[in-house]
């Protein structure tokens, strides 16, 4: 996923993939402030380096 955080959007098992509510609210933060690449981008990130 991280070659293509793009992917990350479109997951049907998204939520499965957020390992926290913190994380699934940090995500919905991310969507409102950047357009969508870019809160994917910035996702998969952390989810890597957690």
């Amino acid at each position: 996923m991280r070659r293509k955080p793009r992917a990350f959007i479109y997951c049907t098992w998204q939520q499965e993939l957020l390992p926290t509510p913190a994380f699934r609210e940090r995500w919905l933060e991310l969507t409102v402030q950047f357009d969508l690449d870019t809160a994917a981008v910035l996702m998969v990130e952390a989810l890597y380096r957690d």
